[in-house]
């Protein structure tokens, strides 16, 4: 964690010579205001990123690629073949949580969720490949509409029915 910590703030060091009042988080691209957000929130959300990277690379598929982090390498991994853009919403999904990827369903059990809701894009639906690796099996808590996914606790908090207890 020492080593994440050191890399975030040379990023962020970096950055503060480069903007003065509206900055992007260097790790995952989100803007602030330096005079009116907090820097420190901004730090720790840029060194959770980075140790959900380092964390799916140990933990995660052997053949998946990087957690992409900011919202250019997340659109740009959805240019991929099927597999590389069902990995690209799932670090979508993971980014919603904050990067609490430990916390998030694996990207399998993610995928196999995407593959059984009635509503999954039809690439996804007509791809032989996807079905084989990830046969369809119901997901509670992933959003049909935007395919993140959601912990119960959080899901209790916005009583949102988007994210149901089956596939739909």
């Amino acid at each position: 964690m020492n080593l994440i910590m050191k890399e975030v703030d040379r990023l962020f060091r970096q950055m503060f010579i480069e903007h003065e009042d509206l900055c992007q988080n260097p790790v995952t691209g989100g803007w602030f205001d330096k005079d009116l957000d907090s820097v420190a929130t901004q730090k720790q959300i840029a060194c959770r990123a980075l140790l959900a990277r380092e964390w799916l690379l140990q933990n995660g598929p052997p053949d998946a690629p990087p957690l992409p982090l900011h919202d250019y390498e997340i659109q740009a991994m959805k240019r991929g073949g099927n597999v590389r853009y069902m990995f690209g919403y799932y670090a979508q999904s993971v980014c919603g949580l904050d990067y609490k990827v430990e916390k998030h369903p694996s990207f399998d059990d993610y995928a196999r969720g995407v593959m059984a809701l009635e509503s999954a894009p039809w690439f996804f639906k007509e791809d032989e490949e996807l079905h084989k690796r990830f046969p369809p099996h119901p997901l509670s808590g992933l959003n049909p509409s935007t395919l993140s996914w959601k912990p119960p606790e959080e899901r209790a908090k916005v009583g949102d029915p988007r994210y149901s207890s089956r596939a739909n």
